[in-house]
């Protein structure tokens, strides 16, 4: 717990705002890149978009490969125009990935570790994790969320094939994300993570959730 929130307070040495921060830079990519779409005629659904937004916010406005755009059908000749698209418009940004990198890399590995504690059951692990979550702010959670729905972060739940590794909802990693939270371009955490037990529905928990809680170890 305490390897993160040294990591917290490093990326606060750069914005005491960071995390806030980091959301305005992703907002601003994905306002870029409605743009182009519309300028082009690009068929991407929001979805598609706001992903987009989270990779150049994250790994800079560079060439992409087709490694960073995996289970994502978007053409990639497509995201190479807009690559050209943001060169002409002079946008220089190196991306977040050196900071933010390390911080979703160390918490990725805190919460797999107590995660594959054998001599643990599922609710001793949860106490754990929720000590960990509890750390995190709202505007955290939620970047964890945008995190999750690319790239490396597949690994924390889409990638996962059983639900007992699909991380982010067995633990309820966003739980604390408020119903109304604004969207970005419309793309829902409560859609994709129907099944976590976010802190505005109280204490009752859906049979689908139940169900889960009495598959997990």
């Amino acid at each position: 717990m305490k390897l993160h929130e040294k990591n917290v307070e490093e990326l606060k040495t750069i914005d005491r705002d960071i995390f806030n921060l980091y959301l305005k830079n992703i907002k601003n990519f994905v306002s870029i890149i409605e743009k182009f779409k519309e300028e082009n005629s690009i068929i991407w659904n929001n979805e598609e978009v706001v992903k987009l937004g989270y990779l150049y916010f994250f790994y800079g406005a560079s060439e992409f490969t087709s490694e960073r755009i995996i289970d994502m059908t978007i053409n990639v000749s497509d995201v190479n125009k807009f690559n050209k698209y943001i060169n002409i418009l002079g946008i220089e940004y190196k991306g977040a990935f050196p900071t933010l990198g390390k911080y979703f890399r160390q918490l990725f590995q805190l919460v797999t570790y107590i995660d594959g504690k054998s001599e643990l059951d599922y609710f001793e692990k949860e106490q754990y994790i929720k000590s960990l979550r509890v750390r995190l702010n709202i505007e955290e959670q939620y970047l964890l969320f945008l995190n999750s729905l690319v790239s490396n972060g597949l690994d924390w739940e889409i990638r996962k094939k059983h639900k007992n590794q699909k991380l982010i909802t067995k633990y309820n990693l966003l739980k604390n994300i408020p119903k109304e939270y604004p969207q970005i371009n419309g793309v829902d955490f409560q859609t994709i993570y129907p099944n976590i037990q976010y802190e505005y529905l109280g204490d009752d928990k859906s049979d689908e959730r139940k169900k889960l809680e009495n598959l997990y170890t």
